[in-house]
């Protein structure tokens, strides 16, 4: 994302981004693996996706202009967003199940999974880490002995543990 991704995102939301979503939204590389970004780097995405939360809300509930979406759990139902009047950066989610859901009268009631975006941005990188060396085999081909020998150890400790009834 650029500064003038951010300046439309507040023009256009009318609100004013706190320095430390503006700081994670321009360095975060989060969004450049197979595993879909949680954080959302399109700024008509987040626009259009706050302003229809805004219009149709959350399990009955509006998304209140002071509280801004910037990325999901899974994507059209549990969301990720910060209150911008607050300043301790906690990052709540809300989602439309009857489990738990969107309760801005309370902000206290929502879930909130990082106590700030910076928290937020490490974990989802740690996320695509593992993502990205999962995709990498970590045990090169066993060979035949050895898969032999993890066979054989398997049955030797399962008799151990299970011996055979004697009668």
């Amino acid at each position: 994302m650029k500064q003038e991704d951010l300046a439309l995102i507040e023009q256009e939301l009318g609100i004013t981004l706190p320095e430390s979503y503006k700081k994670a939204a321009l360095e975060a590389k989060i969004t450049q693996t197979r595993h879909p970004s949680r954080f959302y780097d399109d700024p008509h995405k987040i626009i259009s996706t706050n302003k229809r939360l805004r219009e149709k809300g959350l399990y009955g509930e509006t998304l209140r202009k002071e509280h801004f979406v910037f990325g999901y759990l899974s994507d059209g139902g549990d969301y990720y967003f910060i209150d911008l009047n607050l300043e301790n950066g906690h990052v709540y989610t809300a989602n439309k199940t009857k489990t738990w859901k969107y309760t801005p009268e309370d902000i206290s009631n929502n879930e909130s999974p990082y106590n700030s975006i910076e928290e937020f941005v490490a974990h989802m990188c740690c996320l695509n880490n593992m993502v990205e060396n999962s995709e990498k085999n970590p045990y090169p081909e066993q060979t035949d002995e050895e898969k032999q020998k993890m066979i054989t150890d398997f049955f030797a400790d399962m008799n151990r543990r299970y011996p055979k009834n004697k009668q």
